[in-house]
């Protein structure tokens, strides 16, 4: 039988942009492990989230969430770097699970779309709302997070159903590539009814 969808896209997702850098990183990764100093420890947690980003961006491509581009690496490297998530990653991994941290991949993108879960009521700080946040960013089709981003931000603050749409169609906006998403969302939000408590 053919494979499930999600096994090709883990082919689609695996690129040679994305594979760059694990390749680059790869030969230090036995030597990291053998004597995990700081730059050792640096070049696991770097494994360990470029492996998990990307593990979260075929999440991202099955049914029902993410819309691909600059919200889905948003999606992906929010979700990756969850509390509790890049210890995890280098349990599952074997590695040491203490390590600097690195970077953020795509910082715009991803405090674009830790802002909108954030307006929603969801504390991307605690490590227990992760599975409320896949839940709100999972819609019923790819191009539905924008949708499912606004629903869950005007149900904290009760915007009637051409508000919620209007904002949903600036979410969407927001992560088309002319503006940059981090500043786009701010915008957005700053512009909302205050939270109903």
């Amino acid at each position: 039988p053919p494979p499930p969808s999600h096994v090709k896209t883990l082919g689609t997702t695996m690129n040679h942009t994305t594979l760059r850098p694990l390749v680059q990183l790869w030969p230090d990764v036995g030597r990291a492990i053998a004597d995990p100093d700081r730059r050792g420890a640096r070049t696991l947690t770097q494994v360990s989230q470029v492996i998990r980003h990307e593990l979260e961006h075929v999440r991202a491509c099955l049914p029902g969430i993410a819309i691909g581009g600059p919200l889905e690496e948003g999606i992906a490297e929010t979700l990756t770097r969850w509390p509790g998530v890049p210890r995890q990653s280098r349990d599952l991994l074997g590695f040491p699970t203490t390590g600097p941290s690195t970077p953020w991949a795509y910082p715009r993108e991803t405090d674009a779309v830790r802002r909108l879960l954030r307006a929603g009521g969801i504390d991307t700080r605690d490590a227990s709302d992760r599975q409320e946040a896949l839940e709100a960013l999972r819609g019923s089709s790819p191009d539905e997070t924008p949708f499912a981003l606004a629903r869950l931000v005007a149900g904290e603050r009760h915007m009637d159903d051409t508000s919620t749409n209007e904002l949903a169609h600036g979410i969407s906006a927001a992560f088309d590539g002319r503006d940059r998403p981090d500043l786009a969302v701010r915008r957005l939000v700053d512009g909302l009814p205050p939270r109903s408590r």
